[in-house]
């Protein structure tokens, strides 16, 4: 990658996220004021489904082009996202706590985040980008929605699963991440971890439904489902589904050039993440 364009990155990505009030200034409150909150959450459902069109139908192929457009002129409700949390924001449908999570003009949320990562995911494969990065538009696809780790958690199935069963299968997850970094990254075999990844590590791609199943249980004090995360909450929990998503994104068939450093990183993140909500678990009495 040349200087210039990892310089116009960064410009790019600097502009979007010089204001940390632009996701909400930017929301023209005359037009949010009248969008009725049910319309503007199911909005936000159609912007998700977007996000995962993008990822499913140009990423594999490496379409830029076809991406570039898909987020130009189709992705309609995501790029709506900040009159949607605007209008929730002045409803009296969330309560204090929520609004804050979110974030307003005057504090950062989880709903900055999600304007800066799509500003990031809209900034790289921007025409003016000579060399889009494969892994990058992956990463910033996967989160670009911070509550995409629980609202993806499948709440009837994890509803069904007991605490003990779901915390087995975390540390079984665990023990999935070391396997991976043991067998296959000490060999560079990006084609065994593929499939590894895919077909075997059982557990590690259910960890959102156990994890669910954990917030919903009263065995987690509610300073413990806090660190953890929910829907409306950032935590330890988002950093292993984002770092479990740049494992895979990075060995996934259609990159090219896998980095062996980035695969380690994310191997090491999605771990290290995983073994704090374990030790969370384990100071509530798991074990």
């Amino acid at each position: 990658m040349t200087g210039n364009n990892i310089s116009r990155r960064r410009a790019l990505l600097l502009t979007t996220i010089a204001l940390p009030s632009f996701w909400a200034s930017h929301a023209r409150p005359s037009f949010a004021a009248k969008l009725r909150p049910d319309d503007a959450y199911a909005s936000l459902v159609k912007a998700r489904q977007e996000l995962q069109v993008a990822s499913d139908r140009y990423l594999p192929k490496k379409d830029w082009e076809g991406l570039r457009t898909y987020l130009t002129d189709e992705a309609v409700n995501m790029n709506n996202y900040d009159v949607s949390a605007q209008a929730l924001l002045e409803s009296k449908r969330l309560d204090a706590e929520s609004k804050k999570d979110i974030g307003t003009i005057r504090r950062y949320g989880v709903g900055a985040d999600v304007i800066i990562m799509y500003g990031g995911l809209k900034n790289e494969v921007d025409e003016g980008n000579e060399s889009v990065s494969y892994a990058e538009v992956g990463l910033l696809t996967t989160i670009a929605l911070p509550s995409f780790w629980a609202s993806h958690a499948g709440a009837s199935f994890a509803a069904k699963l007991r605490p003990d069963d779901a915390y087995a299968s975390l540390v079984k997850a665990r023990q999935e991440l070391q396997i991976a970094n043991d067998t296959f990254l000490q060999k560079k075999d990006w084609e065994g971890l593929r499939t590894y990844l895919t077909d075997e590590a059982v557990n590690m791609n259910n960890y959102d439904v156990s994890a669910q199943a954990l917030l919903e249980s009263k065995r987690l004090d509610a300073e413990s489902k806090k660190d953890i995360g929910t829907i409306r909450r950032y935590g330890v929990g988002a950093d292993v589904i984002i770092m479990y998503g740049g494992l895979k994104n990075e060995v996934d068939e259609g990159n090219e050039s896998v980095s062996y450093a980035e695969v380690g990183k994310f191997l090491r993140g999605a771990s290290q993440s995983l073994e704090e909500v374990l030790a969370i678990c384990r100071s509530n009495g798991f074990n």
